[in-house]
């Protein structure tokens, strides 16, 4: 059996000026430009995913949580409170 190499999703979010200047870069086909383009909007969430940075970390990893937390227990909105 074949096993499938593991995927990892990237999210653009990109204004309606970015928009559209992608579609110029892809309509034009300009090389430097797309270039600029990619290092621009990509490249920190490329090297991000890679390193691990850019997934979501589990609630009980991220800083400034409480040694207390148990996550097998679910608490109501006013006993949290």
């Amino acid at each position: 059996m074949i096993k499938e190499p593991m995927k990892k999703s990237i999210i653009l979010t990109l204004s309606d000026e970015e928009l559209m200047e992608l579609q110029c870069i892809l309509l034009d086909e300009n090389r430097e430009e797309a270039m600029r383009f990619l290092k621009a909007h990509l490249d920190k969430k490329v090297q991000e995913t890679i390193s691990g940075k850019g997934h979501c970390k589990p609630r009980f990893e991220l800083p400034g949580r409480n040694s207390d937390y148990k996550p097998d227990i679910i608490y109501s909105s006013t006993e949290r409170e």
